[in-house]
């Protein structure tokens, strides 16, 4: 074997057999942490299936938005739109997946006498716009509400602001929508026990009403009547 004499061959030598270790280190490195790579990847799958699915819904339903001019009659996302028919922006609170397939298959037939027009959504179509207004919805967080505002008048009008109940009502300073009760003149016709009522089973009082039933707590009952009634 040949004897290494120059300093500089000595730290050749050295450095490459340094790096023979690293690489051999870092190699066995890689293969220890393959298992857990393989495990992210695995994750990561249906994470990316998932978000790719969310993009194809969101097209079917842009484009179902843009060919049956849903803006000229709802408002929806910052975008806006029309003052005739319901803002669509906390639907998906009011309403549960089915009736909102069924209205989308035939308003008429939830609501007789409906403005609602009758339009020809494919099953995908109606499907893919439940999808994509669910993504609109802000959840509402009552007691975060009562531990800001208390219990009373300002309790309600955040509520009413978190439900956007001037999505139908005029109410709060809000325009609201002309063929739904204007709740700024409520106590006017109703008083406080028929309000309380009302907002706790609207079913119950006027059976086949268009008014979703909310279920909301005796609390927020209390709150909003406070706030329609000052």
């Amino acid at each position: 074997m040949r004897r290494i004499d120059s300093p500089l061959e000595s730290n050749a030598c050295e450095q490459y057999h340094s790096s023979m270790f690293s690489s051999a280190v870092h190699g066995a490195g890689f293969y220890m942490r393959l298992p857990l790579i393989i495990i992210y990847v695995l994750m990561l799958i249906p994470v990316l299936a998932a978000a790719q699915e969310n993009s194809i819904v969101n097209t079917i339903a842009e484009q179902a938005i843009e060919k049956f001019a849903c803006r000229a009659c709802h408002a929806l996302g910052p975008e806006g739109g029309g003052m005739v028919g319901p803002n669509l922006d906390q639907v998906t609170l009011r309403r549960s997946d089915d009736w909102l397939l069924k209205w989308l298959e035939d308003p008429s037939a939830v609501k007789t006498g409906t403005l609602m027009p009758k339009f020809d959504l494919e099953v995908t179509e109606r499907e893919a716009l439940v999808a994509y207004l669910h993504q609109f919805a802000t959840d509402v967080y009552p007691k975060k509400i009562f531990a800001i505002h208390g219990y009373g008048i300002a309790a309600g009008e955040a509520l009413v602001a978190a439900y956007q109940c001037f999505a139908c009502h005029k109410v709060a300073g809000q325009p609201g929508r002309m063929s739904y009760p204007d709740l700024a003149t409520v106590k006017e016709r109703r008083d406080k026990r028929w309000g309380k009522n009302w907002l706790n089973d609207p079913q119950s009082i006027k059976p086949g009403t268009y008014m979703p039933t909310f279920g909301f707590s005796a609390e927020e009952i209390d709150a909003l009547v406070d706030f329609l009634y000052q």
